[in-house]
């Protein structure tokens, strides 16, 4: 009876030691799956920033060509504008010569 209880003593002891390594190796696995994770959401986080840049500077891009765009067109009207205010002057300068030549 005390034998097989030395040996159930031992047999527990041996069982504790293994859980202990278990649970020591479980842990170590948990922290380097945090550390995983950590990592991954710093990366995340440094992702979402750079998109928000670029977003940024598109949205800033395309001000820029927008506002070219309506200076761009705000020239060629004030030119078609101009050339037709020419074209209309020497209308009115021929149509007074043909009165003229008329009388």
């Amino acid at each position: 009876c005390k034998r097989q209880a030395e040996m159930f003593s031992k047999d527990a002891k041996v069982k504790h030691a293994e859980n202990k390594r278990a649970i020591a190796d479980a842990a170590a696995v948990a922290d380097a799956a945090k550390k995983g994770v950590d990592d991954l959401l710093v990366s995340l986080a440094d992702m979402s920033s750079t998109m928000e840049q670029m977003s940024a500077q598109g949205e800033e891009a395309t001000r820029a060509l927008d506002a070219k765009v309506e200076e761009k067109d705000a020239a060629a009207k004030a030119s078609l504008d101009a050339e037709r205010e020419e074209r209309s002057k020497e209308a009115s300068e021929m149509q007074g010569r043909l009165e003229e030549e008329a009388r």
